[in-house]
Order: structure tokens, then sequence, then C-alpha cells
């Protein structure tokens, strides 16, 4: 209670301020010399921490102290004074005891860091000085630094008197005197700038994140490793880790692993932040992406390697009988209808004789999948003893349409040298070509061999054995099996289809991804050439030239208003405004800018009228100075004009700029003064 007492006055808290800092800094405004007087009141447990681990307060605080105690002795709110040490940043990436140890190697946590300007000018440590890689004080542009300039000791994290907290532990030098020249290399700014914004983007991202505690859909590493993969990866082919273009074989295989949840491994913050410079994108924009499906699936599919078995032919009257020459595989080659697929890991097909063979997956073994070798042989055997359709039905007991199945295939390709049946009595031949556009027309009933010949016959006007004759056609099997059919359009499949496509685009455009034929194919889960097959694409074009339009125009409209916004602000302080200052404001490159010819001549029209108005506000400046020193002093010459203005009696006179003619000024405002005063005087009389 009697610390509680002597905390009456409470300064605010600095912007960027470290937690450690403040608490320095409220203890010698009220008089307190030791860190264990507030240690007492806000401990946690039986936990006790010595002056070298000071530290403790910015890595994560509710490791060490109640910040519910802390909250009340400083009459802060315990989320704000969390927010001023790393514990957001370590609990967004690194929870657990071993991640603190992990984001540990990012931070200085032995000696306190410091820009002797700020420390002059607010005698506050900000918390981002103790990153390791930060370097220099982004407002400034001085060095940071952790030695004293006196006698060049380290300085440790906590002083033992808090009084000195800005004196050296070894000399006593003020730890601000002599205060360094900004930095003059524009590569090491630029670099460091960068660094800076990346780590105050990654503080900002983290504390709004944890404020509004969302639930993650997944893990934030593999959600990075995912977004890092998408930015380095080709748009075309799979990902292998072996040969990745941006990543070593080592970094491509931790976070493929990650994302295919065969990992449950972190990254290293240096190699997130890294990557993202080499690539030139803000740590705002990396985490706001949204990753296309069509990449998510090529991710976390891994590539499969089967080797394809194809097995020997193994019809006796084929003449790639005994050879694999002519056998293809169905179920890895085909694009479109597999018989049967589901009973068999793996389905060839001969493109000479048309015979189908597949391995069961219940016996494991090859075996006939559309003709059965003994059945067809039957068949054959009764044709050629003169029986009659109706009779080989009774006799073999098939069914009526799988009878003139088997036997269009005999006639087609006559198996067992039968030259004693009259094919051209009993069919018309058709050309393939004709035959594959009607076909086509049939599709829908290609998989029930009843519906078929039924449609055939209604459509064409052709007998069941003709159907059957000409579906065994090596064209029209080649067109069905093993070739994209661009020929039929379905209406009502088409019409489906749009109204599916404009829900997709307007999906695509809200979540900011971009309209491309591969990713609206992916959120329909159709292929590509599905989309081609319905005159599609004259659509999705459309949408993809409306949604870059739309978004270079907000791109200008945000441009625009960043820059009004540096204007009012220049033009409030009465400051000129500098092109590069301006690209620097908005965050937009001058190579970007050059893209919008308006905006470029806007911040180049504002430069100039802004370079005019400086002369007139420096001529205004300079008469409202040489009237304040004549009524203060009864006189004006060039010394006290030099001493008010802060410039040499040699720029004075040197009659370039402003100064140009300044005696007749001077002269011609004595000479208004002096009237002005004679007129009061004579009014008074």
């Amino acid at each position: 209670m009697e610390v509680r007492r002597k905390f009456t006055i409470r300064p605010k808290l600095i912007e960027e301020e470290s937690l450690s800092s403040y608490l320095v800094r409220t203890a010698n405004l009220n008089g307190i010399t030791s860190i264990s007087e507030i240690w007492q009141v806000v401990k946690k447990g039986s936990y006790e921490v010595a002056r070298n681990y000071f530290y403790k307060f910015d890595l994560f605080p509710t490791d060490i102290v109640h910040l519910k105690d802390l909250s009340i002795l400083l009459n802060i709110k315990a989320n704000e004074l969390v927010v001023h040490s790393f514990e957001p940043i370590v609990s967004f990436l690194y929870p657990g005891a071993f991640g603190k140890m992990i984001f540990g190697k990012e931070i200085e946590l032995k000696h306190r860091r410091f820009c002797r300007s700020c420390l002059k000018e607010n005698g506050a440590f900000q918390l981002l000085w103790q990153v390791k890689e930060i370097q220099m004080c982004n407002k400034h542009l001085t060095r940071i630094e952790s030695k004293c300039h006196g006698c060049g000791s380290e300085q440790s994290y906590s002083k033992k008197v808090l009084l000195e907290h800005l004196n050296c532990s070894v000399c006593g030098e003020l730890l601000y005197k002599n205060i360094g020249k900004s930095s003059q290399d524009y590569n090491f700014i630029n670099k460091q700038l960068r660094i800076y914004r990346d780590w105050n983007s990654l503080y900002t991202l983290s504390n709004f994140i944890n404020s509004n505690n969302p639930k993650m859909s997944q893990p934030i590493h593999r959600k990075i490793a995912i977004l890092l993969l998408f930015l380095t990866t080709p748009d075309t082919g799979s990902i292998n880790y072996k040969n990745h273009p941006f990543f070593s074989p080592s970094q491509a295989k931790r976070l493929l692993d990650l994302v295919r949840n065969k990992s449950n491994d972190t990254l290293r913050l240096e190699f997130i932040l890294n990557t993202l410079r080499k690539l030139d994108i803000e740590i705002n924009s990396f985490l706001c992406l949204e990753v296309p499906i069509s990449f998510m699936r090529r991710s976390i599919n891994k590539a499969k390697n089967k080797k394809i078995q194809v097995v020997d032919c193994k019809s006796e009257w084929c003449k790639s009988y005994g050879t694999s020459n002519k056998m293809v595989d169905m179920k890895f080659s085909a694009n479109k209808y597999v018989p049967k697929q589901n009973l068999y890991n793996q389905i060839c097909v001969c493109t000479d004789c048309w015979v189908k063979v597949g391995i069961s997956k219940e016996k494991l073994i090859w075996e006939e999948v559309n003709i059965s070798m003994d059945l067809l042989e039957k068949i054959n055997d009764s044709i050629v003893k003169g029986f009659s359709e109706k009779e080989i039905i009774q006799q073999l007991e098939i069914n009526p349409d799988n009878l003139y199945f088997y036997m269009g295939y005999i006639y087609r390709f006559k198996p067992f040298n039968n030259n004693n049946l009259n094919t051209e009595a009993r069919v018309k031949e058709e050309s393939g070509s004709k035959l594959i556009d009607k076909f086509s027309l049939l599709k829908s009933f290609w998989k029930r061999n009843e519906q078929l010949t039924l449609q055939a016959t209604k459509l064409f006007g052709w007998d069941v054995l003709s159907t059957y004759y000409y579906f065994w056609h090596p064209k029209v099997q080649k067109n069905i099996y093993l070739e994209e059919n661009l020929r039929t359009t379905n209406i009502k499949k088409r019409k489906q289809l749009k109204n599916k496509l404009d829900r997709v685009i307007m999906h695509l455009v809200e979540n900011n991804i971009e309209i491309s034929l591969k990713e609206v194919a992916a959120s329909l889960d159709i292929t590509e050439n599905t989309l081609k097959y319905h005159n599609l694409m004259e659509n999705i074009n459309e949408e993809k030239l409306r949604n870059k339009l739309n978004k270079e125009n907000e791109q200008k409209a945000f441009i625009f208003q960043k820059i009004n916004e540096y204007i009012n602000n220049k033009k409030a302080n009465e400051e000129i405004i500098l092109v590069h200052e301006v690209h620097k404001f908005i965050g937009v490159s001058e190579k970007i800018t050059k893209k919008y010819p308006e905006i470029s001549r806007f911040i180049s029209n504002s430069a100039k009228e802004s370079k005019s108005e400086q002369k007139l506000i420096k001529k205004r400046n300079l008469e409202k100075t040489i009237i304040q020193i004549y009524k203060q002093y009864g006189r004006v010459d060039y010394s006290l004009l030099s001493e008010f203005l802060g410039v040499t009696k040699k720029t004075l006179t040197s009659s370039s700029g402003v100064y140009k003619g300044i005696s007749s000024l001077i002269k011609n405002i004595l000479a208004d003064l002096e009237n002005d005063k004679s007129c009061n005087t004579n009014n008074k009389k």
C-alpha cells in the first residue's frame, strides 16, 4: 500500500516506448530509487527477477508480473500496458516457452540500446530499439547505440539506481551528450527504413490480432509457408522442393512439410522477413494475401509419381497380341469416361482390338473389362451354326441388348475369322467422322446400353445391331475413351455453369483474388477445357478486364488521398513539398506513379507551386522579423537579423534568394513604421 501511495505522478505512455522504460520514468517522477519497491507489489508468485533479467518486462511481462496489479499501480489498462512489450508478437508467432527462446534470438536482451537524439527529447527508450537488426533511428536517421560515447562501456538493461537511467553505468556521463550526425548513406537508410517498417507492421498487426482474438483457420506458420510458396513458385507444374527456383532444397522441403501437415515446425522470423524483403513485399500486404484454390491443391497434394504398368494385349485374333505396343493406360491418361473404374486399380485398352483389361481390386489379377472372351466365342459359334438371335438368347440366357453388343463387335472385327458373316446385308457402313458427330449427341447415354440403342433409333433410325456396330468403330472408341469431346453443347449445363460462374467471379473480386481461367476452373471444380467447351471464355475475359480497371482506379484514388494528406500537412506547417518526400510518404515508387500520368503531373505541379509559395512565406517571415527587431531594439542591423534568423551576415548580404534587395526592404519597412508612428502621434494631439 505504501508503494501505491507513492505513485501519485503517472506520466503519459510515449508512443512505441517500452514497458520497462515507462516503469523507470514513473519511478523517477515519484522518488522511487529501486525497481524492487515496485516488484514487491506486482510480482507473480515467488518469482524473483535479478537486475540482469529486467528485459523480461519487455519480452513477456505476464510471465513475471500480475498485469492487473501493475495496471492498478499505474492507473493504465492492462491491455494498454502489454502492447508496450513484445508479448503480442511472441503470442502471435511463437506461443509457448520454446517460442520465447526462438524470438529472443532476434532481440538484444543484455544491453540497453538507444538513440541519443530521442533520449534528449523525451528521456524514453523505444521498444523496437532492442531489435538487433534495427541499427538506425527512423526519426533522426542516426545510429542506434548501446555504448557510452565517453568511456565506450556497454549499457546494462537496468541501472542500480533508477534515477541514473539516462547516465552511463560506468562513468556517469549523460547518454545523450554529443549527439551524432544523421547518416548520409542512402542505401543504408533505405534498408533500415524497410526493416523498421517490417517490425512496426508486425508489432501493430500482432496487437490487432491478439486484441480481436480471431479463430485462425490454420496455424500461422502453415499460412506463412503457403503464402511464401505461392509468391515464389511458377504458375505451372507441380511443386518440387529439389528444384525450387527461389528456396534451397532444405528450405523448400521444410515449407512443403508445413503446408502438408507433415511437420509442426516454426519458421525463424529472420527467414520470413528476409524472404519478403527479397520479394519486395510489405508484411501487411503479405498477410492479407488470398492463396488461390488451384495453388492450394498443387501444394497440398503431393505429385504422384506412379509407375504405370502396361499389360500385353490378350486378344488372340488381334495383330498386337502378346505385345504392349498398342496398349494405353486409361485410368491415368484418359480425359473422360473410364468404364468400371471403381472395380479396378488400373485399366488398359488395346487401340487395335479395343478390348479392355484391368487389375481387379478384389482378385488382384488382370481380367477382361468390357468383353468376356468365353461369351464372345460362344456367340460367334452360335452365329456360325446358323442360330437366330432369339435362339442364342434362349441358349446362352443373356440380355438381348448384351447379345447385340457382342454381335456388333463380331461384325466389326471378325475376331475368329468368320467369313460367313454378311455384314453388308445387316448394316450400312458410315464414315468415322460422321459417326463421331452422331455419337457426340448420344454422349449422355454412353454408360447405359439400353438407353443408347433407344436414342440411336429415335435420332438416326438405327437398329440395335447397327448401333453397336457403329459403336465399335475405332474412331468412335477413341473419341469416347481417349479424347476430349468438344462437339456437344449441353444447353442446360451451360446455363448452370453460367450462374455458378457469376457467383465465383463475384467471390474472387470480393476477396481480391486474380481472375484467371485456371482459378475460375479450380473454383468450379471443373477443367479449363470444360469452360472453353461451353464458350464461357468471353465472360471471364470481360470480368478480368473490368476487375483490372477497377483495381487501377482504386489504386489511383488511394494514391491521390495519400498525396493530399501529405500536401495538406505540409501547407499547414508552411513547409516545402518535395517530390521524393511525397513518394516516401505514400509508399509508392516514382516508377509506379509514372504509370498514371495525371498523378505524376499532380505531384510535379504541387512541388512547383510549393516552391513559389515558400519564397512568399520566407519573404513574409523576413518582414515580420524586421518589424519585431525594430519594435524591440529601435533599430535594425545585420547583426540583429543574423541572430534572429540563424544565418550569417555573409548570407544576408549575398543578395541571393529571399535576401535580394534586403537593404531596400529594411529602409521601406522602417519608413512605413516611422510614418505610422508619426500619424499616431498627430492623432493624439
